[in-house]
């Protein structure tokens, strides 16, 4: 646990440069934004202290760092450490806090994994986490990985998350990604530092409605924080409903994602078993279950960058995007996240 010295010592050095957290917000990705950057790197008193809320999704991300860097370390037999600040050589202004390092060892050289690795420790809420394990990691994560490879000029990084609730846990892979470097971090967060040291305050959000502004602790002196709740986002109210149908449904529904989830994790215990039989064996026929398997190496998907696209060939986007018709999704969530 770090003392009051140490925490104001650790927020004193983060202004000296631009981190990992902070990359997102450069590129006015995620939660934050570049005006509200500027102040804080600039050493402007915010107007308003983060929720308790807020900071115990700080302490609760903060506290279960150690844990989550050990599971990912038992579950991928790969060595971690504690490593302090890396700074560029060659951007001085260049900065990353690692959750830990992956030191190069047998167990990333047989996955293809040349020199060290980093690793970003992350906690989801259950709907975050689903998301995460359909679409994979959202936008301002993934500036934050490219900005630590760029910054310690890594090739490879890893994300563990953990899913406090139920305590699901995913890990996979990122390799670094040289033409996001090259075109897009490098340059918008150069020239972000240099308007740092210049005094020039960044332009505003162009959407004055903004969800980011509501929490914003800058949103009095930006933003004109009393006209904010004019154009406040309202969190809807959810509709209290105990009728006796209802309840049968969703009582079914959660006996069923039990079921799932019991059956889901027994059937990867029994794969694992099955891929330490198989061995070195690539095709493995089971004639009197009349089933065969196949345990052969593939190369990773290959998708088009919609970001990139509608950046650089914004015709081509508009000729060939198409967007399909409005869908009605239905999502779930505990009530306790609601009332978050």
């Amino acid at each position: 646990m770090q003392t009051i010295e140490q925490q104001e010592l650790w927020l004193g050095e983060r202004k000296k440069g631009i981190g990992g957290s902070d990359a997102a917000a450069v590129l006015a990705e995620g939660y934050g934004c570049p005006r509200a950057l500027f102040y804080d790197k600039s050493g402007v008193e915010p107007d308003y202290e983060h929720t308790d809320a807020e900071k115990g999704f700080f302490e609760r991300g903060h506290a279960l760092e150690p844990l989550i860097a050990d599971r990912f370390a038992r579950e991928t037999d790969m060595r971690v450490r504690r490593m302090p600040t890396r700074i560029n050589a060659a951007r001085p202004w260049m900065r990353v806090n690692c959750d830990r390092m992956i030191p190069s060892q047998s167990s990333t050289l047989s996955q293809g994994l040349i020199g060290p690795g980093y690793l970003e420790c992350k906690t989801a809420n259950q709907h975050v986490f689903a998301n995460m394990q359909e679409e994979g990691m959202p936008n301002h994560y993934v500036l934050q990985m490219q900005h630590g490879l760029a910054t310690t000029g890594w090739k490879w990084g890893a994300f563990a998350v953990l899913e406090p609730y139920t305590f699901r846990f995913m890990h996979f892979i990122v390799k670094r990604h040289v033409e996001l470097i090259q075109d897009v971090i490098l340059p918008t967060e150069e020239a972000f530092w240099q308007q740092v040291q210049a005094g020039v305050v960044p332009a505003a959000l162009p959407d004055f409605n903004d969800t980011r502004c509501e929490k914003c602790v800058y949103r009095r002196g930006c933003r004109n924080a009393e006209a904010l709740p004019k154009v406040k986002y309202k969190k809807p109210v959810h509709e209290p409903d105990d009728s006796p149908e209802l309840r049968i449904v969703v009582a079914n529904l959660k006996d069923l994602d039990a079921q799932i989830e019991e059956a889901t994790a027994q059937k990867e215990q029994e794969r694992e078993k099955l891929r330490m039989l198989l061995g070195d064996r690539t095709h493995v026929a089971v004639p009197s279950e009349g089933k065969k398997f196949t345990f052969t190496w593939q190369s990773g998907q290959s998708r088009y960058d919609a970001r990139a696209l509608d950046a650089e060939q914004p015709h081509l986007a508009e000729k060939y995007k198409r967007r399909g018709e409005p869908v009605r999704v239905l999502r779930e969530y505990d009530l306790a996240e609601v009332a978050e």
